[in-house]
């Protein structure tokens, strides 16, 4: 299910990453309308159409580079300071840039790295993630994906890279990794198996343990739900 433009301001609003201000409670439906009437004035298009003209990727390479599906699904961003809900976006992995159609449709703009904070795509929500200076163990800047955000929080960051064919022949193929962690108090843990999991910050680990057999979180078989399940663990039972 995907999230809406009120969605992503509610995420984005709680996101200590790259949040300004907390907002004022306030009805859903008269933000959501509020926020799609601004965004889509002159003003903000404006705004929102001054990034480059996105450079395409390798055709002959088998697959694409880019999130889930190679078309423009609709999801919302967090722009120079300014939420634009229901938009077209295509994420693309190898380059860590998200696109959008031009207003006209006729070509595609990659949007600006450094104005943009954050967006949901096909109910996914990515931070740019860049880690104070006296974080320890922090990960490269880029996007990452929030799996689950608390006094723990897990994070992922998808990347694809084009892979040659073992002969010569064969075709290169677009494959995905991806990179999981767990952030503590600007403390970040490389979380590579389930042994790493447990011990991430070595506290609670033997509660942890426990507490991942009995909801059947296994990282080697579904490392996103587990490494959730590990933060809502560590959230809940750390100060």
């Amino acid at each position: 299910m995907r999230k809406t433009g009120v969605a992503l301001a509610s995420f984005l609003f709680s996101m200590p990453l790259f949040c300004r201000a907390q907002t004022p409670p306030i009805d859903s439906g008269a933000l959501r309308s509020a926020i799609l009437t601004y965004t889509r004035s002159d003003a903000a298009e404006t705004m929102l159409y001054n990034g480059i003209l996105y450079p395409g990727y390798d055709h002959q390479a088998q697959g694409h580079p880019f999130f889930g599906s190679d078309g423009f699904v609709t999801g919302s961003i967090h722009y120079d300071g300014i939420i634009y809900p229901e938009l077209p976006l295509s994420y693309d992995l190898q380059k860590d840039v998200l696109v959008i159609p031009n207003k006209q449709r006729n070509t595609t703009i990659q949007l600006l790295t450094e104005k943009l904070s954050g967006f949901t795509i096909d109910g996914h929500d990515f931070v740019y993630l860049l880690p104070d200076s006296s974080a320890v163990n922090p990960p490269a800047p880029g996007f990452y994906e929030v799996l689950y955000k608390g006094t723990t929080t897990a994070l992922v960051h998808h990347r694809k890279l084009v892979r040659a064919g073992v002969h010569t022949e064969d075709p290169s193929t677009y494959i995905q990794y991806d990179d999981w962690y767990l952030e503590q108090n600007d403390h970040y843990q490389a979380i590579h198996n389930n042994t790493s999991l447990i011990s991430a910050f070595r506290k609670n680990y033997k509660p942890l343990k426990e507490y991942l057999k009995k909801n059947r979180l296994n990282f080697k078989k579904a490392p996103a739900a587990a490494l959730a399940g590990a933060a809502e663990f560590y959230s809940r039972t750390t100060n």
